[in-house]
């Protein structure tokens, strides 16, 4: 899928090691382009989420030229929803999943910062 350069794809570092890894794509769930990053615990609460989170949204705004950036996140998931609050996403819908859990959908305009 890569290969293909069907979307773009990062490998996070810190001190050379993999910590993680980022992407935006284009997704059916948001109808837009959808970031998508995670980090390894060792790595959380030290502020590299945010870090991450803005440098791949800034890349959807500046070099594919979105007006809107979109993300997925599971309900329970707190720390993540905090994250992206604090970064200007704004929840615009629930999304029941087959097995009855609950996605939130997000997004970030390109002005809402």
């Amino acid at each position: 899928m890569y290969a293909e350069d069907l979307f773009d794809v990062w490998a996070v570092r810190r001190s050379g090691e993999l910590i993680g890894h980022a992407e935006i794509k284009r997704t059916e769930a948001t109808g837009g382009h959808e970031i998508i990053y995670a980090l390894a615990p060792s790595s959380w609460g030290v502020g590299l989420g945010t870090e991450l989170a803005e440098a791949v949204v800034a890349y959807g705004f500046e070099a594919l030229g979105q007006t809107e950036i979109h993300a997925t996140v599971a309900a329970p998931n707190e720390a993540s929803l905090a994250l992206l609050a604090k970064i200007g996403f704004e929840h615009v819908r629930d999304v029941e999943e087959d097995d009855g859990r609950i996605t939130r959908v997000l997004v970030r305009r390109r002005d809402s910062r």
